[in-house]
């Protein structure tokens, strides 16, 4: 592969680049996986490309607002995101992303985990696979 790819000066995981790049990244055509990984129901469902992402994370840090915000939550974490330290990569549906979270990736060689934002009356960033890698296996992807 050899070209890293930055969104927001984060790096993409090598994973996410390759599958994109082979056109392995895309909704899952059994919804079952979904719902199986997420935990929800999908809602016209979208894997974002390469164009995409930039396009979601252009203002993603200026314009998140409280209720994508979230609260730390000790018992389930994270419970919150910062935009700052995130890429959106997808969502299930209207106001429901998911993204790569850097703030566990502390040194070059740990990779971001996959939060998705789960509820709609108190919403929460859940954790959904330690990192893109896990996230592809668990979709068959």
């Amino acid at each position: 592969m050899g070209v890293d790819v930055y969104v927001n000066r984060l790096r993409l995981p090598d994973a996410a680049v390759v599958a994109m790049q082979s056109g392995r990244w895309q909704v899952p055509a059994d919804d079952r996986l979904l719902r199986s990984v997420f935990g929800d129901e999908a809602f016209f469902p979208c894997f974002y490309g390469a164009e995409q992402i930039e396009h979601e994370n252009a203002t993603w840090p200026q314009q998140a607002t409280d209720g994508f915000l979230g609260r730390p939550d000790g018992d389930d974490p994270p419970g919150d995101i910062d935009p700052h330290r995130s890429v959106l990569i997808g969502d299930l549906g209207p106001d429901y992303p998911f993204a790569l979270d850097y703030r566990t990736a502390t040194t070059p060689a740990l990779e971001p985990r996959v939060v998705y934002l789960r509820g709609d009356v108190e919403p929460q960033w859940v954790t959904v696979a330690p990192s893109f890698a896990a996230l592809l296996t668990a979709l068959h992807l």
